[in-house]
């Protein structure tokens, strides 16, 4: 079953997705705090609300994806997913405005927009999985795009930082947590299926 399910081309484009969001949220996770203290200068209680808020805005957004891809989209996942990579890919580089025109309402703006989409993405992108694993293997389909999607926990926040030390500044680390989730936006576009039993 392992063997068969990664050897599809669209089950292992979903669980490089997977990798490329945990990447995207957990770096933003561990360092959005730091950013905001030291390069925007507000208070770390602060920008531990911000924090707060984004992951509050994030678990609405479990749901409202859900919903919109189940009544409006007629159950299509794709579509979800790469408004999700498009949205939060413009909203990271965007973070990058604030360290030269400082505005609370655009700062509130982007956290809104990054937990709706880098870090609401958990329920759509399990969905899929299931649905592309299909009813037999989905158990061992989640499990497997989990072992996967755990990679980004460990490559993504070493890399952000890296860059940060490398360039002395967080531009560049904005970009990358961009360009993965614009990754996301085009791995599944160019899926073929997003259910086992599609033609």
């Amino acid at each position: 079953s392992f063997l068969y399910l990664i050897s599809r081309r669209d089950f292992s484009l979903i669980c490089l997705s997977g990798v490329l969001l945990m990447m995207t949220q957990y770096s933003f996770t561990t360092y959005f705090m730091l950013y905001a203290n030291r390069i925007l200068n507000i208070s770390i209680h602060q920008s531990g609300a911000l924090l707060g808020l984004a992951f509050g805005v994030g678990a609405f957004a479990r749901v409202g994806w859900s919903l919109l891809s189940d009544y409006l989209l007629g159950e299509k996942r794709k579509p979800v997913l790469i408004l999700i990579g498009i949205v939060a890919s413009l909203t990271s580089v965007a973070f990058i405005l604030l360290s030269s025109f400082p505005s609370r309402e655009l700062l509130y703006l982007l956290v809104i927009l990054f937990g709706l989409t880098g870090v609401g993405w958990n329920a759509i992108y399990l969905t899929m999985v299931g649905e592309i694993s299909g009813e037999e293997l989905t158990g061992i389909g989640t499990g497997i795009s989990f072992l996967f999607s755990n990679l980004g926990v460990v490559i993504g926040p070493p890399l952000f930082g890296y860059l940060i030390d490398v360039t002395g500044e967080y531009h560049l680390s904005w970009v990358f947590i961009g360009l993965c989730m614009a990754m996301v936006a085009l791995l599944n576009k160019i899926h073929r299926k997003e259910k086992i039993g599609d033609e």
